[in-house]
């Protein structure tokens, strides 16, 4: 998807109508803000979330959907 202004906003890949594979958002400014995998449409390994700013809020891993170890 894209912001009205052209700027993508957020670019993944659907497989049999769930998300799967790497997904990045960006904010209005082009910032990555979110960036992970999903597997058969839920939250899957490692993410990354950033302040609209690109600095690192927080960082974690997923497991089917869930967090999972230290954040």
């Amino acid at each position: 998807t894209w912001y009205e202004s052209g700027q993508k906003q957020l670019e993944g890949v659907y497989r049999d109508g769930l998300q799967t594979g790497r997904w990045i958002s960006w904010n209005a400014v082009g910032q990555s803000v979110r960036e992970g995998s999903y597997q058969n449409g839920k939250l899957s390994g490692k993410w990354v979330f950033r302040f609209d700013d690109g600095q690192v809020h927080k960082v974690g891993e997923y497991r089917d959907g869930a967090e999972h170890g230290l954040w």
